[in-house]
């Protein structure tokens, strides 16, 4: 072999080295989030990959589905206020970034699945607390709910599971369809809140807690797929 064959080899090789020392450290460090043989979220596995969309498109819905219902809802537990509505809608974008260091340490000390599994959970008791507030709690309860919701943020596990179990050939499809869930589900939200407004008007339902029966229904159909 000539010298300069040699020469571009041992570049190549350089090259190669901090990137397979870079997946390697990926893998052990998200190991115990999701099994590299393929049962349970391989890089390639589109079903663990739904998984984590479907918790994105559920998370956004949780968030816009409340809006064209919440005015009269928080006038029908007695505070009227334009600024109290604004904080129902607005709170939970406002704690989520909060939160996202403190998942990511969560991460660390268990695992991904881990804190998915929590994420949904407490979206999940956000949404029954929503509809409780209509028996009691009133307007209290109600923006605790909206609080509390932007702890279960998904962002900041979606996000960990991009960078750990997806290959480096596919991410940015995977981005790119993480990020349009998120956007679909932001229209698909108001749409939503339009068909259950006009299915609880004609089947005699409150208009005011039917966003929040939908949206634990979404939590707790994820939960047991999650298991699986």
């Amino acid at each position: 072999r000539s010298l300069e064959d040699i020469s571009l080899e041992d570049q190549q090789a350089e090259y190669e080295a901090p990137a397979k020392l870079s997946r390697k450290l990926s893998e052990e460090d998200c190991g115990k989030s999701w099994s590299i043989d393929g049962s349970n979220g391989h890089y390639h596995h589109s079903g663990s990959l739904c998984l984590v969309m479907w918790a994105e498109i559920s998370y956004m819905i949780s968030i816009v589905i409340i809006i064209p219902t919440a005015a009269e809802y928080a006038a029908s537990l007695g505070n009227p206020s334009s600024i109290y509505f604004g904080l129902v809608v607005g709170i939970t974008s406002i704690t989520t970034p909060f939160v996202s260091r403190l998942w990511n340490s969560v991460i660390r000390s268990t695992s991904l699945n881990a804190v998915l599994l929590m994420n949904a959970s407490i979206c999940l008791a956000c949404s029954l607390m929503y509809v409780l507030a209509n028996y009691f709690g009133g307007d209290v309860l109600l923006l605790i709910s909206r609080v509390v919701l932007g702890f279960g943020s998904v962002q900041s596990a979606s996000l960990k599971y991009l960078g750990c179990a997806v290959s480096t050939k596919r991410v940015k499809f995977a981005h790119f369809l993480t990020t349009a869930a998120r956007s679909y589900a932001f229209a698909l939200g108001a749409f939503l809140a339009f068909l259950l407004s006009v299915l609880a008007s004609y089947a005699g339902w409150n208009q005011h807690t039917v966003p929040g029966w939908f949206t634990a229904f979404l939590w707790l159909a994820y939960i047991p797929l999650h298991k699986m």
